[in-house]
């Protein structure tokens, strides 16, 4: 699976500079869920609840019950959250 996903070119940041290198490997951190809860200040519960509704970002699976989450994804949520608040 691993190499049918790098052989599509759309998936493989372009990196052109050091700055492009550290940005890429930034987007491409993985947490695990005691990260994530501390991040949001949320539960385990509320956690996969939402991720069940599609209210959170889905979590990587590494098989069995090692999950995730891509960290710049929860940062994004977050980032939505504050936007919605001032919209309101």
């Amino acid at each position: 699976m691993f190499n049918s996903i790098h052989k599509d070119t759309n998936m493989v940041p372009q990196i052109h500079s050091p700055q492009q290198a550290n940005q890429a490997a930034d987007d491409l951190r993985l947490i695990r869920l005691n990260q994530v809860m501390a991040k949001i200040g949320m539960g385990r519960s509320w956690v996969y609840a939402k991720v069940a509704e599609g209210a959170f970002p889905q979590p990587v699976n590494f098989g069995g019950r090692a999950v995730a989450w891509l960290e710049s994804e929860v940062d994004a949520w977050i980032l939505e959250q504050v936007a919605s608040r001032k919209a309101s």
